[in-house]
């Protein structure tokens, strides 16, 4: 390519930048961005220093572009939304394959990690944070980003996953991610999940401490109980009010 063709594709930058900070982006800028980037010669990233740098800014501009949110089914309230109310524990239960799990701290529930080679468990679930954590390896995940890592999805395919398993949005269409929402919801209702909700709360009550204050213990399982008990009766949460994600966004 030229030097006037190099010119030309960074004015379309600059023009895309431009319009991301003053009028917003839509997801046809960003197929037009990604056709550019794959139009690019790979000899010419691998070897001009200017084309790769161009093509790493494109590369950015599609990042920032999806990172906002702009391929998602749900707006980001409904995402903060999920976020809060749906347990981690027993997404991380249905991949424990049997194991003993213990319980450790106030509120922890201690497995091996899913994600490295281990012989002690070192890999903790906090129900009421609704983090995990491990200490061996030192990855950091809540709910949704534990589905889209141990199952490999992208964040978009994530979130529609956890909106089926625990039944927020009535009108999503059946997909692949069905039979694995099912491996979930036994999970949510297994009685082993059921004896560590007990085994939790008990404990929570009698070693609640003032990192907790401000939280209804009584209140906070109540919900959960709630929860598993709406998933068994096959009923959608009402309080989840779906909302379209943005048409466009806006870059700094």
């Amino acid at each position: 390519m030229e030097k006037r063709e190099f010119k030309e594709n960074y004015k379309f930058l600059s023009d895309k930048i431009s319009k991301g900070q003053n009028e917003g982006l839509t997801i046809k800028d960003y197929v037009e961005i990604k056709e550019l980037q794959e139009a690019i010669d790979p000899i010419l990233v691998a070897e001009d220093e200017e084309w790769s740098s161009f093509y790493y800014e494109l590369e950015g501009l599609k990042i920032a572009i999806y990172s906002e949110g702009l391929f998602n089914k749900f707006s980001t309230n409904n995402i903060q939304y999920i976020q809060n109310q749906a347990m981690l524990l027993p997404l991380v239960l249905a991949n424990s394959e049997g194991e003993r799990v213990k319980i450790t701290g106030d509120n922890g529930y201690l497995f091996k990690c899913q994600f490295h080679n281990e012989i002690n468990p070192s890999m903790q679930v906090n129900d009421i944070k609704n983090r995990l954590n491990c200490y061996g390896c030192g990855i950091h995940l809540n709910n949704i980003k534990y589905l889209q890592k141990y199952e490999n999805l992208s964040f978009r395919d994530s979130i529609l996953l956890i909106s089926q398993i625990y039944l927020y949005d009535m009108n999503y269409k059946k997909s692949y991610l069905e039979d694995i929402s099912k491996k979930y919801q036994q999970s949510l209702m297994s009685d082993q999940y059921l004896e560590l909700l007990k085994r939790g709360y008990d404990r929570l009550k009698t070693r609640y401490n003032e990192s907790y204050k401000g939280i209804n213990i009584d209140e906070l399982y109540k919900n959960i109980f709630d929860i598993i008990e709406r998933i068994k009766n096959g009923q959608y949460d009402k309080n989840f009010v779906y909302e379209k994600p943005k048409e466009k966004i806006y870059i700094k």
